[in-house]
């Protein structure tokens, strides 16, 4: 559920639905004008760019709405001053106390034999 709800955002941030709208129809464009002549006439008569459906118009100008809406949306100005949302000069940070708080070893106590050093000259086999 959650890898599709990730993808379908990320196919709607990139534009992804206008190339399903399109899909639809360029489909329903090849079966209606499949009902007139042959497939092979339909298909080109779809994708000839001459002989736009209804949606298409729809879809074209949705596009072009989309694309001039996205252009007033101001990135980045490089005639203002940047500035942060964060200013770490202005903001403190606290850290816990760590004095009141009992030290633990990264090896536990009935682990002895790994904290003692090993036996020189080590013990021969035999």
């Amino acid at each position: 559920m959650g890898c599709t709800a990730s993808l379908v955002a990320l196919l709607a941030t990139m534009g992804g639905h206008w190339l399903v709208f399109q899909s639809i129809a360029w489909a329903t464009m090849i079966v209606n004008n499949a009902q007139h002549g042959s497939l092979n006439w339909a298909v080109s008569r779809t994708f000839d760019g001459k002989h736009p459906c209804a949606i298409c118009v729809s879809i074209q100008e949705g596009r072009q709405q989309e694309q001039t809406a996205n252009k007033t949306i101001p990135l980045f100005q490089p005639h203002e001053e940047n500035t942060l949302m964060f200013d770490p000069a202005s903001s403190t940070l606290l850290l816990p106390s760590l004095v009141d708080r009992e030290v633990v070893p990264f090896v536990p106590n009935w682990h002895s034999d790994f904290l003692e050093s090993p036996l020189t000259p080590p013990p021969r086999m035999g």
